[in-house]
């Protein structure tokens, strides 16, 4: 398979958003790039700018790569954020499972490899 991560229209995208009485601006997007006979998925998510994607917890292992722009990763425990950091383009994290967070877009949005 040959794919060039940095075109977007090369992919087929979701969009997810929410409605203005969800407490965070929503607007993220997402592609399936391949799910091998391991069950490994890798997968292509972007953030439009300052835009957050919704609260979510990991039930494995999470690997990230930010390709484009930066990601503002948010951990929260009982609703309140305990933990904020900056990923810029270049940033590799491997996470394990079970954390609450959020993450937002920089000012030009983001693109990353999970």
């Amino acid at each position: 398979m040959k794919l060039n991560l940095l075109e977007h229209k090369e992919h087929v995208w979701a969009h997810y958003r929410e409605e203005d009485d969800y407490p965070y601006p929503v607007s993220y997007w997402g592609t399936i790039l391949d799910i091998d006979d391991t069950g490994h998925l890798s997968v292509l998510y972007r953030w439009d700018p300052h835009k957050h994607c919704h609260f979510h917890r990991h039930l494995c292992a999470v690997s990230s790569v930010v390709l484009a722009g930066e990601l503002h990763v948010s951990t929260f425990e009982e609703g309140e954020a305990t933990h904020s950091s900056v990923r810029s383009v270049g940033h590799y994290s491997r996470m394990p499972p079970g954390d609450v967070h959020m993450e937002q877009g920089g000012a030009d949005g983001a693109l990353v490899l999970f």
